[in-house]
């Protein structure tokens, strides 16, 4: 009866409701606004906006935080299970309340913010069929006094692109498969990533040519944007004579792989983007055959991805059918919903019964889908503007080889003949005309070609000759900057 009767009876706050300065029912308007909110934002920039407010009345003690989010979320395939999410990463920052005494008069209010992206823990955001990569932002009014009454929240979600620049990758190596036939069956010897084997299985090759097959396949490029095509190059060695129109089935495949964690098995799930199907006709004469064409990049996929918990990697596959007889998916076994509708209008078969078939072979190669392509062109050394332009070679600047070349009468001597052709007088001239430059710098007087030059940039202009400055010109030759040549003067009529 007591009980009852408390029940209908009002509850006793340590507050009066509804007075002026209360936070309760105060809020009519709380959300955020972005000022790129259409953009592609990347890990590391900067993410600007405003936080509205509109209040109905007076208020106080009231705490605005702000926190940038991103998880990863992967749905639940058993309904014993819960869904698995992962936490990327959770900042938080206070825009308004952290002082002691706050107050917010009724009307609208506008708390800007700059929040710069994390670099690291950030992949693309996608929402795919078993889970999704989301960022956003979640504002909270809470009271300061008590933070776990929670007033009001907004959230806003926005999208990041990692870049992916495809002109950093590698060069791709030709696959090569080679099967050995015994009665009829092929038996795979050997599968390697490149197009080097080793010794001793070349060798065995050579004993029995005959029974051996090998695939080569030829990608020129590792990467690709979205919306480019593929070239796929193949070369096909076979022991018989092959006519088969529907011989070479060339996939563009998109692999999806969750790693849930230690208690849960790692799952995979396959995606057929595209599909060209072209005929093998192998040469009875030379037994090969050279097959090209070409697949083509969905607009709408997402590049790669490899995160922790789940990753998007592409490949593409390749089929080839060793019998003449072809494969249909109207066959026996092959039912209409094996059968995929992709964005072209082209039919997409599935390949997975095929693999399974006879004279069948399988061929995989690994390709990025990226976000760009762009080279980065190397920084060169800029010389300095406060160095005069002189006739001598420039400090640390990228010279020509005729630049940098001293005078050639410095490098090159003439050859002196011996003393039985000519006389004394004429070697001697020949010597000092090899120690002299032929073509003097212009710039240059009869006054200053005992001196070296006064413009050498690491050198200080010199005064009258004197054991300082001809101390100072020796270190600076026995330095590794290069300097042009100090011609050597003599006066007219030495040589007589």
């Amino acid at each position: 009866m007591r009980k009852a009767v408390n029940q209908l009876l009002p509850h006793k706050s340590s507050r009066v409701l509804g007075g002026p300065f209360q936070p309760k029912n105060a809020v009519k308007e709380f959300y955020i606004v972005l000022h790129s909110p259409h953009k592609l934002y990347r890990p590391g920039e900067e993410l600007s906006g405003q936080i509205i407010l509109v209040l109905k009345k007076n208020v106080m003690n009231l705490m605005i935080s702000l926190s940038l989010e991103g998880h990863i979320k992967v749905n639940s395939t058993s309904p014993l299970r819960s869904d698995k999410k992962q936490s990327l990463f959770n900042h938080k920052i206070v825009l308004y309340g952290d002082s002691e005494e706050t107050a917010l008069t009724f009307g609208e209010h506008r708390f800007p913010f700059i929040i710069k992206l994390p670099k690291r823990n950030a992949y693309t955001s996608i929402s795919f069929e078993k889970g999704e990569i989301k960022y956003g932002l979640k504002c909270t009014i809470v009271e300061r006094d008590n933070q776990d009454v929670v007033l009001a929240t907004s959230e806003k979600m926005f999208s990041i692109v990692k870049p992916i620049n495809l002109t950093l990758l590698p060069e791709p190596q030709p696959k090569v498969l080679r099967f050995k036939t015994t009665k009829g069956k092929l038996n795979k010897t050997l599968s390697s990533i490149s197009s080097t084997s080793s010794l001793a299985s070349s060798e065995s090759m050579e004993d029995n040519l005959d029974n051996y097959v090998q695939i080569k396949m030829n990608i020129p490029s590792m990467g690709y944007l979205r919306g480019e095509s593929i070239p796929v190059r193949l070369n096909v060695k076979c022991h018989k004579k092959i006519a088969n129109t529907e011989g070479v089935i060339v996939t563009l495949i998109r692999i999806c792989r969750l790693d849930l964690g230690q208690d849960y098995e790692i799952q995979s799930y396959r995606k057929d983007l595209s599909q060209s199907i072209v005929p093998l006709i192998v040469d009875p004469n030379t037994l090969t055959s050279d097959i090209s064409t070409s697949l083509r990049v969905p607009v709408d996929c997402f590049p790669t991805i490899t995160a922790n918990m789940v990753s998007f990697q592409y490949y593409i596959e390749v089929l080839v059918n060793l019998s003449n007889s072809k494969i249909r998916a109207t066959q026996v076994g092959f039912l209409d919903d094996e059968i995929i509708q992709n964005d072209t209008s082209s039919n997409i078969y599935n390949v997975d019964r095929l693999k399974r078939t006879k004279n069948v072979l399988t061929l995989n190669s690994e390709i990025v889908i990226g976000t760009e392509r762009k080279s980065r062109v190397r920084r060169k050394s800029r010389r300095p503007s406060s160095v005069p332009q002189t006739p001598c070679t420039s400090i640390d600047s990228p010279l020509s080889p005729q630049e940098t070349s001293p005078p050639s009468s410095s490098l090159q001597y003439s050859a002196i003949p011996e003393s039985s052709s000519v006389n004394e007088k004429e070697v001697l001239r020949l010597r000092e005309q090899a120690l002299m430059p032929s073509e003097p710098p212009t710039e240059l007087n009869d006054l200053d070609y005992a001196r070296p030059p006064s413009e050498l940039p690491p050198m200080p202009t010199p005064g009258p000759s004197d054991g300082h400055n001809a101390e100072h010109f020796d270190v600076l030759l026995d330095d590794d900057t290069e300097y042009a040549a100090v011609p050597i003067y003599t006066e007219p009529g030495s040589e007589d």
